[in-house]
């Protein structure tokens, strides 16, 4: 999840380092608005801590009991992919559409990424409908970001898989977690084309094993592909 997962799980940090007095004050937590944003803040952490150690299921409750607190933005794209994580593909569509509409650019295009990757996953109508499903979609993207939108030609039919690396290997980071952030990202939406529109396992098993050293240990794409992989 690029930088979009470890720029709110940065942010949830530097907010409990910086409320962390107030954990030793003898004031409740239903009287002090303090103390509540720090709770959600460790319920968002402690939900996100499950996902990426594959428990979607004990990251759930999380995310809904802070749908109507001040973190709701922020865990919207983690609770999408933990309804992904848990199969629940009809109820992450509805909530990859709603991101898809977002004023953020960033978020609008890895969510349309993720639209994607849903319609070859659900195969709604048989592989010909999905794939007619697939052209129609990707002809309406267009992302700034070369290697999302390589992602998305490969996606319509007329990209490769390695048209997506080459445009990672163009690209200049910050640091190496970016580039890992990029590379697993990259390598999570490639593997679901080739597995559930090329339906090509052995591909799909190379490609993991040439980006496996290279997968980001806190990005919630992680354990999705550690699963997919695990299923061959």
């Amino acid at each position: 999840m690029q930088l979009l997962l470890v720029a709110p799980l940065l942010l949830v940090l530097l907010l409990l380092l910086s409320g962390a007095a107030l954990a030793n004050t003898p004031e409740t937590t239903t009287n002090n608005p303090s103390a509540l944003a720090q709770q959600h803040l460790e319920t968002f952490n402690q939900a996100l801590s499950n996902d990426l150690a594959g428990n979607p299921a004990l990251a759930r409750p999380g995310y809904d009991a802070l749908q109507i607190t001040e973190l709701a933005h922020y865990i919207a794209i983690p609770s999408a992919i933990n309804m992904v994580a848990l199969q629940r593909f009809a109820s992450a569509r509805v909530a990859f559409a709603e991101l898809a509409a977002s004023p953020d650019p960033r978020e609008a295009s890895y969510a349309q990424l993720w639209q994607l990757w849903l319609t070859a996953r659900m195969e709604i109508g048989g592989p010909a409908v999905m794939q007619q499903q697939l052209r129609q979609a990707a002809a309406n993207i267009r992302l700034a970001t070369p290697y999302q939108q390589a992602i998305v030609d490969l996606y319509g039919g007329t990209g490769s898989t390695q048209a997506v690396f080459n445009a990672i290997n163009a690209m200049r980071f910050n640091s190496p977690l970016d580039r890992q952030n990029v590379v697993t990202e990259a390598t999570f939406f490639t593997l679901g084309w080739l597995l559930h529109v090329q339906h090509d396992r052995p591909a799909a098993q190379k490609l993991y094993h040439q980006q496996e050293n290279q997968l980001c240990s806190v990005s919630l794409e992680k354990p999705l592909i550690t699963r997919e992989m695990a299923a061959l």
